[in-house]
């Protein structure tokens, strides 16, 4: 029998807190994550953030995500044919969501936004997301296993690779029945390791239509904890866009703020320091 909403959250809720790969002391953590702006207005609009399915990120971030969907094993068959074997179907119920944790990053403004005076940070404490998530889909799921919070693993290149090739190796040559697909969507390659990244992944096992690449979760804008703008929004542009959300989305004025990363006479308050007035 499949189990309540509540039963359901507080079993997942558990399993991540228990988890000490994840490094997480408790689910009132806080998940930041960076994007342009007018995706954000989307957001807002629609009430609801993406999920995707991880072969999307190919393009837009990096050819080795979902890298086993992303290549066909070669395989000498018995009558000395090469077959073009693939695991893709296997892919077609997963979808995920990035998202990270720690100190603001100058890195993730840059590769996530569009541009350093394009784009917002969001924060959401972790337990209202894993609300939102099982409220979302929670009719598509069948177990507490449907639902994944990993945390990612920077590798080099060579190690991905070969990972790959001993995974579809024992798949395709072997007929083993290998069971941890899933934990090729951990790993990432060291170049990208600044992310700090972890992400949710949910299993659709009722998934009706395996062909759309994106799944929502709704009702996310009363969960916003804060948003800050980009460091490098000018303070006519940054006043602008918040007075828009205040005014066109109903977002709490108390909640938004600029990065202050880049402005030298805010971290220099309390000190005997002051800007070189000659500059």
């Amino acid at each position: 029998m499949k189990e309540s909403r509540e039963g359901l959250l507080d079993e997942i809720s558990t399993k991540i807190q228990s988890d000490k790969n994840l490094e997480i002391i408790n689910t009132n953590e806080i998940l930041t994550r960076y994007m342009p702006l007018n995706i954000f207005c989307t957001c807002l609009e629609n009430n609801s953030l993406r999920f995707s399915k991880p072969r999307t990120w190919i393009e837009k971030y990096d050819v080795f995500e979902d890298l086993l969907s992303n290549v066909e094993y070669k395989k000498i068959n018995q009558i000395s044919k090469i077959e073009f074997c693939s695991v893709e179907p296997l892919t077609q119920n997963y979808y995920a969501q990035c998202w990270n944790i720690g100190s603001e990053c100058e890195g993730m403004w840059k590769s996530h936004t569009g541009g350093l005076d394009n784009g917002i940070m969001i924060k959401i404490k972790l337990e209202k997301l894993i609300k939102l998530i099982v409220d979302s889909f929670y009719d598509e799921i069948n177990e507490v296993d449907n639902i994944k919070f990993i945390k990612m693993q920077y590798e080099n290149t060579k190690n991905i690779i070969n990972s790959a090739n001993i995974y579809l190796e024992n798949v395709f040559e072997k007929d083993k029945n290998i069971e941890e697909y899933v934990d090729f969507f951990k790993f990432k390659r060291s170049e990208f390791s600044y992310e700090k990244e972890y992400r949710f992944l949910v299993y659709l096992t009722k998934n009706k239509n395996v062909r759309d690449k994106y799944k929502y979760i709704h009702n996310f804008k009363e969960c916003i904890e804060e948003v800050v703008f980009s460091p490098m929004f000018d303070n006519s542009q940054y006043e602008f866009y918040k007075k828009k959300l205040i005014e066109d989305y109903d977002i709490n004025e108390n909640i938004i703020s600029k990065s202050m990363m880049f402005d030298l006479d805010f971290h220099l308050k309390g000190t005997n320091l002051i800007k070189n007035r000659n500059n």
